[in-house]
């Protein structure tokens, strides 16, 4: 396995399980319906899985990358509720810091997966 993928993976299982971990926090502690909870749920299961499969299997690249794509989705989603929120001037102090953490966590993830050596995971982030 190449040396970035095996590391990308890696990183991915543990973003999963922070994304859980964090998600789960939150939910406790502001929170949040099911329905709300859920999709972040998948996204962690996704991620933890992908990470895992590609890692005992090259060619399982596909489910790490749909694990990243629906997750990126589902970033931007959260991103642009609260930025509507903002923008309707309804939003909290709890929703603008979320945008701005939102925010900056999605150059993150771009950089990362742009500075990666592999091709098939530029051009699944070329789509986000």
């Amino acid at each position: 396995m190449p040396p970035f993928l095996n590391t990308f993976s890696l990183l991915t299982i543990l973003l999963g399980l922070a994304h859980f971990t964090l998600e789960t926090l939150f939910t406790l502690r502001f929170g949040q319906t099911l329905a709300g909870y859920l999709p972040d749920l998948i996204a962690a299961a996704l991620l933890i899985t992908g990470g895992y499969q590609a890692m005992k299997d090259r060619k399982a690249v596909g489910i790490l990358c749909g694990a990243w794509g629906f997750t990126c989705c589902l970033h931007y989603r959260a991103w642009a509720w609260r930025f509507d929120e903002m923008m309707a001037g309804t939003s909290t102090e709890l929703v603008n810091t979320t945008l701005y953490v939102l925010a900056f966590d999605s150059n993150i993830i771009e950089t990362f997966c742009n500075w990666s050596g592999e091709p098939h995971i530029k051009h699944a982030i070329s789509f986000i």
